[in-house]
């Protein structure tokens, strides 16, 4: 197969990525104008039984919930007798499946919810909760209407929870539990590793496996905590549910592949190829056949489940192959987890499981397939951090002169780098060190010696500056000093303070002589600096000649 170069796999998953965020925001949009899901403290009841309909005959026909009318019928009504006036108000949440419902009370409508308006290729928005308060004093009988242009969703009806708001709340997450652990898990867990990823790469690269993987990780949490209906106590516009539930599928297939990608080693690219030629083709094809309202999202999504697995098995293979684990360990218990999400996910998708048993293990698999892979990401942040803190204690060698514990001539030319336009006219002192007669005390005393009086000549500068600007060894005996806004009245006093301080100073009775010469200057540029340093260095080198010549006469 030939090689599809990444640059043309990125556009083709840009050009997808955005069809879907317009498909999405649409839907939003046009869910936003129809009326919000209702989302509204006690124990909740189920109100399964006391329901009935009224057959062709007039008769009353009880039924348990959940029920589904048979064949075609033209009025999927049913209806429950309250007998004795409610002496609280309550509420009662009921679910409605890719439906329109209508409740009413003694045939009054109190709550109408119609997926209308929305885009004519979207038949339905996703399943929805829905919360109606039942007032104090009613009595006679309750309604649930129903309608669908899905024709064996017409019909259908499920349990009703009855109680309180934070009842009906309780109960949702009771009934969703496995995946309200599972999203908020991953949700957050993706969300803290994506920031700390690109805040480390905001001051090094970036890692584009963290980044893959934290990304797909936050959307797997996400399109979790939509299932579990949690999202629905928050907002209640159906559109961005839908948005939430299938397209967002199709972003997890995107943002798995990349993962692949970037872990796959170069022997497996044109299995990397191909995978990226199906998920862009089945993807495709999806959302062309929901614009055209050939097929919708919720009945072609296990097409992209397909693939899912797929990715999954490839997946398990590239990071055997290419990312180590530090424990073998660790290494089995991601490849068992990847297997049970795999295998479940099967047998789910083909009807072969209960959809109860298999969400609980494929949760299970996702959650500790997702923790070992957090797990290589935190290794690896690790690793880099080390290489980091590595590489600052280099730089750190380089700019700063261990000997003396000045900066060092590096951290000058570094320094002159950096200097930007002097827009305030800011004045500088520069001032230019060296001892005498090094080498002949280097002969004379020895090398360590002439180290001994090098630290403690550096020592009077650092002194008398008070820890006021840099201090530069620019040679072996010869030092700089550079401070801006500095009166030359300040200078002159801290060199005295220097010259005495240098006086005082003996190493193993030797006493230490240098000579200094200092320029104020107005830099312009960069170039100024090393003009000044050459001016000071004149400077200085008469001040030498000077003492050599008291030396001599004395």
């Amino acid at each position: 197969m030939k090689s599809i170069p990444n640059k043309v796999q990125t556009i083709v998953s840009v050009i997808l990525t955005a069809l879907i965020f317009v498909l999405s925001v649409i839907v939003v949009f046009a869910g936003n104008s129809s009326r919000n899901v209702k989302i509204m403290s006690g124990t909740e009841v189920t109100q399964v039984e006391g329901w009935f309909y009224i057959d062709d005959a007039g008769s009353e026909v009880p039924v348990s919930l959940p029920f589904t009318f048979d064949g075609e019928n033209e009025s999927c009504v049913i209806h429950k007798r309250i007998t004795s006036a409610v002496k609280e108000s309550y509420y009662i949440c009921f679910y409605t499946h890719h439906q329109d419902m209508d409740f009413l009370i003694n045939g009054n409508v109190v709550y109408s919810y119609k997926s209308a308006p929305r885009p004519g290729w979207l038949k339905s928005y996703r399943s929805l909760n829905h919360v109606v308060k039942i007032p104090s004093g009613t009595e006679g009988v309750i309604s649930l209407s129903a309608d669908s242009e899905f024709s064996e969703r017409k019909g259908e009806f499920h349990p009703v929870v009855a109680g309180d708001r934070l009842s009906v709340f309780v109960h949702i997450v009771k009934e969703h539990f496995v995946k309200v652990i599972l999203g908020s898990v991953l949700f957050f867990l993706g969300i803290f590793l994506l920031v700390s990823t690109l805040l480390f790469g905001f001051h090094n690269n970036l890692d584009v496996i963290m980044l893959h993987i934290s990304i797909t990780m936050f959307l797997v949490g996400l399109w979790q905590l939509e299932e579990s209906r949690v999202l629905q106590l928050f907002f209640g516009n159906p559109g961005l549910h839908w948005m939430l539930e299938y397209p967002i599928q199709l972003l997890i297939l995107m943002g798995t592949f990349f993962f692949i990608r970037s872990i796959s080693a170069e022997k497996n690219q044109i299995y990397v190829h191909l995978l990226f030629v199906l998920d862009a083709l089945v993807m495709a094809v999806q959302l062309i056949l929901q614009i055209f309202s050939i097929c919708d999202l919720s009945s072609s999504i296990n097409a992209t489940h397909v693939l899912l697995i797929i990715s999954c098995a490839f997946g398990a293979f590239c990071v055997n192959r290419r990312i180590q684990f530090s424990n073998k360990k660790f290494t089995a218990v991601f490849n068992v987890s990847a297997v049970i999400f795999m295998v479940v996910f099967i047998l789910v998708i083909t009807n072969l499981l209960s959809q109860n048993i298999g969400d609980s293990l494929i949760s299970l698999g996702v959650i500790i397939m997702f923790a070992s892979l957090a797990l290589i990401i935190f290794e690896r942040a690790v690793e880099r951090a080390n290489d980091i803190k590595q590489t600052g204690l280099y730089k750190q060698l380089a700019f700063v002169d261990l000997a003396t514990g000045v900066e060092s001539h590096t951290a000058w030319y570094s320094y002159t780098e950096r200097f930007k336009k002097n827009e305030n006219n800011e004045e500088y002192c520069l001032v230019m060190f060296d001892m005498n007669n090094l080498k002949k005390m280097n002969d004379t005393y020895g090398h360590l010696q002439g180290d001994r009086m090098i630290e403690a000549f550096a020592g009077c500068i650092k002194s008398a500056s008070g820890g006021s600007g840099h201090i530069f060894r620019v040679g072996g005996d010869e030092f700089l000093y550079v401070d801006k806004m500095i009166p030359e009245a300040v200078v002159l006093s801290m060199l005295d303070t220097y010259t005495r301080y240098l006086s005082e100073t003996k190493i193993n009775g030797v006493p230490i002589s240098a000579a200094y010469g200092y320029v104020m200057f107005t830099p312009k540029s960069k170039t100024d600096f090393y003009e000044a340093q050459n001016r000071a260095d004149s400077l200085m080198y008469k001040m030498k000649r000077e003492m050599k010549a008291e030396s001599s006469f004395l």
